[in-house]
Parts: structure tokens; sequence; C-alpha cells
């Protein structure tokens, strides 16, 4: 698995910016090699997999020196906010033979576990061939570690996907060639599918499972429970940690498997189906959540991405050719639809959506108000985004000056893109809402109001609670006036004109704290409405229902 790391040489003869761009990461990769499955005796020649010491000759400094790539939608306003992308590092593919006319691997699936990020690599065609990175994450500023900086790399089995478990260990599922071990037994694998099993710790493949189908394209974890899915011959299993076999369940041409509530598949007609359980939780068949229909192509690159939030969460399905949909992760009702494009894989974090286009790089949405459904604001912010009163809008896109998007993750202030044989690339991003922005020329344009919700009192009354949000990054002063005003005009001035940098939780620096914290109060008569103007946007506050504290 690939890591982004400064090593000394690095730090020397590298552009300095690529640290002074944001949080610098470190990329460790542990050292895994052996098999638990066979003896030092019988141990296979050549080894599944075996550790590189490539990472530092791959990693490089990005050509690009960031842009802005598009305008938040204006949902209620005349203003906009600037979403901006800033590549930080790239890391090219590894070489898993030492011939030079070898066929390169490409990156083409990502998961991420707290502070790392894994990459799995597949080679094009039947040449079996691919790696994983480890990118070990670490907020330090210039930090260096050398010490963990390695690659697995393999010459005969292709990474379909990968992911950690909360034990420790670290599972792969991908294609091996059929021939390339002896099993302990002596006899060679049945078929090409297999998932493994490693210690993270010891440096150990503690097991293998030969499938009994064709190659696996996605494994995702739920708890204890392993799943994985493949493609011809397709099968949804279904193991325990030690990956013994609890049950395997029959459907055509699985490309994706994720785990929420429910755990849910994607097969390639374009169903998204989600696994029915018996009562001891092991898979009893699979039943039908929503058939998006048109098929996503033969073999061509289509995964989930499961939010959690309102609704038990949204399911986020990409279908390649046909697009992506946003689904009730619960009841398979289909929130919206996006067809402008192909799309291999959807990352969301908080009101913004992350799409992978391919050849034609990423694509940004984000969930603003619908004008036509009145805002839930409170359960909105807090919960995530609300399908039912939001909707998706495109708000920006970056070719990434032609590197593919087969997939990608966000997390922290950085987006991580597996871009095929172009390997892997990170991006400093800055966005409204639950991210970080970088300060803009004007400060002042980025303080937003915020309505938390509005109280009944005794009376009869109604008292609105305020807040903000400074995406600034710096303390701000708005005058009253114009620029910071409420209506009706009998309650102006009680609005502050100093907006600090509070910080709560979630990676919201500048933010006020949710109700019941606030900045200030209005009482006001129910038959009003009191907006607060800030730099253009605004807060309303009224008798509606879905504004109540607590709503």
């Amino acid at each position: 698995m690939t890591r982004f790391y400064a090593v000394a040489r690095m730090l020397r003869t590298a552009p300095r910016r690529i640290w002074r761009m944001g949080v610098p990461l470190i990329i460790g990769v542990f050292f895994l090699a052996g098999c638990d499955a066979w003896t030092d005796e019988e141990a296979a020649d050549p080894p599944l997999l075996r550790p590189s010491n490539t990472l530092s000759e791959r990693l490089r400094a990005s050509s690009d020196t960031g842009r802005v790539v598009g305008s938040r939608a204006k949902a209620t306003d005349e203003s906009s906010t600037p979403v901006a992308l800033r590549p930080v590092a790239d890391i090219n593919p590894p070489r898993v033979r030492e011939s030079e006319e070898a066929t390169t691997p490409g990156a083409s699936h990502l998961y991420m576990d707290e502070d790392r990020v894994y990459v799995g690599y597949t080679t094009p065609g039947v040449a079996f061939g691919g790696a994983i990175d480890v990118l070990h994450l670490d907020d330090r500023e210039e930090s260096v570690d050398l010490e963990r900086s390695h690659t697995l790399v393999s010459t005969v089995m292709d990474v379909g996907a990968v992911v950690s478990g909360r034990d420790g260990y670290l599972y792969a599922a991908g294609a091996a060639n059929p021939d390339f071990v002896q099993a302990g037994g002596g006899d060679p694998l049945a078929s090409p599918a297999l998932v493994v099993k490693v210690d993270r710790a010891t440096a150990k493949t503690l097991a293998l499972h030969d499938l009994a189908s064709g190659a696996a394209t996605d494994i995702t974890t739920s708890g204890t429970t392993l799943y994985t899915v493949t493609g011809e011959e397709g099968f949804l299993y279904q193991f325990d940690r030690s990956l013994t076999e609890q049950a395997r369940v029959p459907a055509s041409d699985m490309r994706s498997v994720v785990a929420g509530p429910l755990v849910y598949v994607l097969l390639g007609n374009g169903a998204v189906q989600w696994a029915n359980t018996d009562t001891r939780g092991t898979i009893a068949a699979l039943s039908p959540l929503r058939d998006l229909g048109g098929g996503i192509g033969d073999r061509t690159i289509a995964r989930m991405h499961y939010q959690p939030g309102l609704h038990n969460g949204l399911l986020y399905v990409a279908l390649n050719d046909g697009g992506f949909a946003v689904l009730d992760a619960n009841t398979g009702v289909l929130f919206e639809e996006v067809t402008d494009g192909r799309y291999t894989a959807v990352a969301a974090r908080g009101n913004f959506v992350y799409a992978a286009q391919s050849n034609a790089g990423i694509a940004v949405f984000e969930w603003v108000p619908d004008p036509q459904v009145p805002a839930a604001l409170g359960r909105a912010a807090k919960q995530g985004p609300d399908p039912r009163t939001h909707t998706l809008q495109r708000v920006g896109a970056d070719p990434l000056n032609g590197f593919q998007a087969n997939h990608l993750v966000v997390g922290g202030d950085y987006l991580y893109i597996a871009s095929g044989q172009d390997g892997t690339r990170a991006l400093r991003y800055w966005a409204p809402g639950p991210l970080n922005p970088a300060p803009p020329s004007d400060p002042q344009a980025t303080v937003h109001p915020i309505l938390e919700c509005v109280a009944p009192l005794d009376d009869g009354r109604l008292r609105a609670f305020f807040g903000y949000e400074n995406r600034h990054g710096k303390p701000v002063t708005i005058p009253h006036g114009g620029n910071n005003r409420l209506t009706p005009a009998s309650y102006d001035g009680q609005q502050p004109e100093g907006f600090d940098l509070p910080r709560i939780a979630d990676r919201r620096p500048g933010r006020t704290p949710w109700y019941p914290g606030y900045a200030f109060t209005v009482t006001f008569a129910p038959d009003e409405q009191v907006v607060w103007t800030l730099q253009g946007r605004t807060a309303t506050a009224s008798d509606a229902p879905e504004q109540r504290c607590g709503a």
C-alpha cells in the first residue's frame, strides 16, 4: 500500500510547497509476507505477496499549484463560495516485475480506516500482478517516518479490493494465477478468485481462501464479519475473521458490496439488493432494494458508498455509463439520479459529494435546500443532508489534468484518488460546510449566519437561537448595517459585530456550538419572521414546526 511520506532526499529536492499546502502526509507501509497455509518448505515460489522499498522513488510533487474547481450553488442568496481542490502529491504505480516491458499495475480501489488509506493495484488483462499501498497519515508538520515506508507487491495476484478490520488485520480480495502456488496438500488453486488475511503486526499472511467462482471484485467488513463478491459465476460470500466460509449466495455478475444498516450488493444489470440473514446472522438470501436499470457495462468499474445520517443513511450507487443514484439505505426510495456522465465511484462528506468520472476527472456536488420544500434547518445541519428537503446540485468539476479517477475516498481535509496506471493522487480540499476552507481575499464573505432552532415561550412568543460559522480562519468584524442586519428593524442591533473562532466537534473550527449553544437570541411574535442578513446570506426564524428546537 502506497504511502505519502517525505524522505530526506525528497525534502531536499522536491518543492517545499508540497508541505506548505496543508497538513503533510506520512505514509507507512507494513511488511506483509508468508502464508500460514504452508510450511516454510511448502511456501509458494514466487510468494503470494512480498514487501518492496520503492515508495520513495515513486512519490513525486504534483505539478499543479491548486485551483478553484467551481462555485457553491446559489441556494438562498446572490453570493457564492469557491470549492477548491489543491493537489498535494502523486504516487506512481509500483513495479511488480523487474522487466521494463512488464505491464504497469493500475490503482483501482481505496479504503480509509482512521489514520490510514489503503490502495489496491491490479494489472490489466491476464498478466496477474498487483500491489497494496498503505498510506499512514499524520498531522505533524514535515514529520518523516522512514521506518515504515514499504509497499506490498505480487507477481501472481491482482488486488481487486482491500480493507482493514478493527482486529488489526488486513484483508484483500482479488484474482490470482491458478498455477502459481501449491496449497498445503499440493493441489493448485481451483480458481483465480481468493481472499487473503494478513497480520500487520507480525507481517504474516494468516489465511487464504480459494473462492469457487470468478475474480473477486469487492470486499467489506461489518463487525466481525467479512463480505466478498465475485463477478463471473457471481456469489456473495460471508466469512468470519479467520476466513472460514459461513455462507454463499449466488447472484449474477456482482460488482460492489458495502455495509450499513444492511449489507448491500450491486449487480451488473444495475440492480441493488440487500443480504437477508437468518436468526444466526448468516446470509439466507438476497432481496431486491432497488432496480436502477440500464446495466453497468461489461467488466467496468462501478462501486457503492454508504453515508450514515438521516433515514438510516444514504446509499450512493455509481453505475458507470448509467451515472449515479442516491437511495434511502433503509427503504430503497430513489432520492436523486445524476445521468450527465460516466461515474465509477462516489464519496460523500457532510453536504458535499465527490464523484469519480473515469477519464473526465472529478465532479463536485452539494446538497442545497430545495426552494420548493421548507428545509428542516437544524436537523439537516446536525444529522447530514436530508434529501426530502434538499436537492443535489453540481457545483464544480476538476479534470485532474488527464488523470483517471477510478475510485476515491475523503477524510480529514484530503481527497484520495485511485488513478489507474497514473497511480494515486492526494488532493487537499476546502469547501463550505464541515470542511476547512482556504482563506479568500474578502474575509467578511466567509462568515455565514445559522439558525439553530426556535423555542416557544410560556407567554406565547417565540425565541430564535442564532449562531454563525467563521470560515476565514481568523477573527472577522462586520459592523451593523446593510451587510449585518436583522429585520424587522425593531430587532436590529441584537446580533454581534465581532466573529471569532469558536471550536466545536466534527472538524468545524469557526462554528458556534449547536443548540442549546448559540451566539445570540431574538424573542419575537408568532406572526413574525426574523431574518438575519450577513454579507448577503440569510438565516430566517419563523413559527414553522420544522424549526422547533428538538424537532
